[in-house]
């Protein structure tokens, strides 16, 4: 009984190493995905800013 307890204990770890390995990989790429978003937003950000600029200096000639 107490190798059969042992055993089921083993499978169980084994389980959660298996658990954290996906975790750790899965956190690994959303981590990646957050950075190439986040580039991406700093871009549309930029280019918000140089179409504002564009409009200002657009209103500042025809005022």
């Amino acid at each position: 009984m107490k190798k059969l307890f042992f055993n089921i204990k083993q499978r169980d770890a084994a389980s959660m190493k298996e658990r954290i390995k996906s975790l750790v990989e899965e956190n690994k790429k959303l981590k990646s995905d957050n950075r190439e978003l986040i580039c991406k937003l700093v871009q549309c950000r930029e280019q918000i800013a140089q179409l504002e600029l564009g409009e200002h200096n657009q209103k500042e000639t025809e005022g």
